[in-house]
């Protein structure tokens, strides 16, 4: 089984794994999307209040889109599958 590639990105003292994945949207060669789990979306913007800081703007605007915390745990085919069947 592929694992996928990930950083941990820390926002108020607790860690979170981004995927690190090809571009699979447009195909440009080495291009890479970051992916993050929705509770890192969930920590870094409120809906009603906005950006808890300018720090939280910075990391949200790294990732190209947020995904169930539970695809983390797939394989990189079935994590890049769901990605595209989500956003297309």
């Amino acid at each position: 089984m592929k694992k996928i590639e990930t950083l941990t990105y820390n926002y108020n003292d607790k860690d979170y794994l981004v995927a690190v994945v090809p571009d699979i949207f447009t195909y440009r060669k080495g291009e890479q999307l970051k992916i993050g789990p929705s509770s890192l979306n969930s920590a870094l913007y409120d809906d009603k209040l906005g950006y808890d800081s300018d720090r939280a703007r910075c990391i949200d605007e790294q990732i190209y889109a947020y995904v169930d915390d539970i695809l983390f745990d797939c394989d990189i085919d079935l994590f890049t599958a769901e990605i595209k069947r989500i956003l297309d």
